[in-house]
């Protein structure tokens, strides 16, 4: 018995033995340079890679490997593999080149060698953090494995199928569109990880700064990479897509101070308003530093006031609501008539009366228009990454007819913010959120 208790002993040490012996040799002879060119179909014989192909399938395929043996060996061979891996993808997607390439005499000069700098830059700073959070992530190197390749096949998601349903005006769960292969390697936290928190950083000279969600889909299938420039933040099946999420800034952050005294000067000369009201009692909101709407501002309430006390009418009004937004925008036409501010004034003479909440849908709705016109891009995607959703609009015709009576799946607000400085200018911010609108009192 004893005998036999020695013999198993010593089987088991020499296979621990074996097991051991094995490790090191990937850990060794095919070391990290080598995996790479092994399993990454670089500069490797047949030989050499079906040898390696080999070792692992016997060290993995034994009863007796432990799963701390596993996860050694695993994690050899996923490492590199990562990098890599991430490196090829952003290499591709970013027309990045971190190796010196000749310049037009075909020599390797300064400027060259400083875009491969720049270059290897951004790759550290676009791989780094993704690594990083694989390992956090994954609780094993195989799902790592599972998930690496799906991202390196450019596989993930059905681009197609999401773009149709996310403009038919609702919100859709962006899970629903991952492939299958995508739903058996990818969870809840790396993809909420990839939409919310990934967020590679600015370099200068290099990538600009990337908001919520962009990278996620640029990496998610190879119909998306980074939108062309100043029309998106990324291009999806050929279409340049502008993201916003949690608040985004609609690009008309302005000094409102010139434009809005402007108005006002030009109303009080007309006597529509009295030489004695400050301008500052006329902004849009409560107060004028603030970021969201409670109730009807007394800015509004003072202007309604005004207009009736001096025998003014809707067109009037509505007149001086299209003068406010084109001295405090970026776009000096006049309204499209879908989407004019008459339609949120009502009354007559002494009795005119603002729809604010309407009014607010007119003014984002002028807002994206005059977006979309500046920057160029296809699409308007709004997103909320806490819950994976997202819906698209393909011009202010969409939003506004999305959103009508405020009942769509979008909000939105102003931020009034001053710089400070020596001179104390305002700006005025149309913000978008995805979360329902909340009407405002009043």
């Amino acid at each position: 018995m004893r005998k036999f208790k020695t013999h198993l002993t010593v089987e088991h040490i020499k296979e621990n033995q074996r097991i051991s012996e094995l490790t090191e040799l990937m850990r060794g002879y095919f070391g990290p340079s080598e995996l790479k060119k092994m399993l990454l179909n670089e500069k490797a014989g047949p030989r050499s890679k079906e040898a390696l192909i080999k070792i692992i399938k016997r060290v993995m395929d034994n009863p007796r490997t432990t799963a701390d043996q596993l996860e050694t060996i695993l994690k050899n061979v996923t490492m590199p593999l990562a990098d890599k891996s991430l490196n090829n993808l952003f290499q591709d997607k970013m027309g990045l080149n971190p190796v010196p390439q000749p310049g037009k005499s075909g020599v390797i000069g300064k400027g060259t060698t400083d875009k491969a700098a720049r270059d290897e830059k951004i790759l550290q700073n676009l791989t780094a953090p993704l690594v990083k959070a694989l390992g956090k992530y994954f609780r094993s190197q195989e799902d790592k494995m599972k998930f690496l390749e799906v991202l390196a096949q450019g596989d993930g998601l059905d681009a197609n199928k999401l773009l149709r349903d996310a403009g038919k005006g609702g919100m859709v769960d962006i899970r629903n569109y991952f492939t299958p292969a995508m739903k058996a390697a990818i969870s809840d936290d790396i993809a909420s990880y990839l939409i919310r928190d990934y967020k590679p950083a600015a370099e200068s000279g290099g990538t600009k700064g990337v908001g919520a969600g962009e990278f996620f889909f640029i990496l998610m299938n190879t119909s998306t990479r980074p939108g062309d420039t100043g029309k998106g933040d990324i291009n999806m099946l050929g279409k340049n897509i502008e993201m916003k999420s949690k608040g985004g800034g609609m690009g008309h952050s302005k000094n409102m101070k010139s434009g809005f005294n402007k108005v006002i000067t030009s109303l009080k000369r007309a006597g529509r308003i009295s030489k004695n009201i400050k301008n500052e009692d006329l902004l849009f909101t409560d107060g004028k530093n603030a970021s969201v709407w409670k109730s009807k501002g007394s800015g509004f309430k003072l202007l309604e006031t005004e207009f009736n006390k001096s025998g003014s009418d809707v067109k009037d009004l509505v007149s001086a609501l299209e003068e406010f937004f084109k001295e405090m925008s970026n776009d000096s036409t006049k309204p499209p008539r879908d989407i004019s501010f008459d339609k949120c004034v009502s009354g007559s003479k002494g009795d005119i009366e603002i729809d604010v909440n309407h009014f607010m849908h007119l003014w984002i709705s002028n807002v994206i228009n005059e977006y979309q016109k500046s920057s160029g891009f296809d699409k308007l995607m709004v997103m909320d990454p806490n819950t994976f959703s997202v819906i698209t609009f393909d011009s202010y015709k969409d939003f506004y007819k999305a959103q009508k009576n405020n009942q769509g799946p979008i909000s939105y607000d102003f931020k009034i913010s001053n710089s400070g400085g020596a001179q104390l200018e305002t700006k005025l911010s149309p913000r978008i959120f995805a979360t329902k609108y909340e009407p405002i009192r009043g």
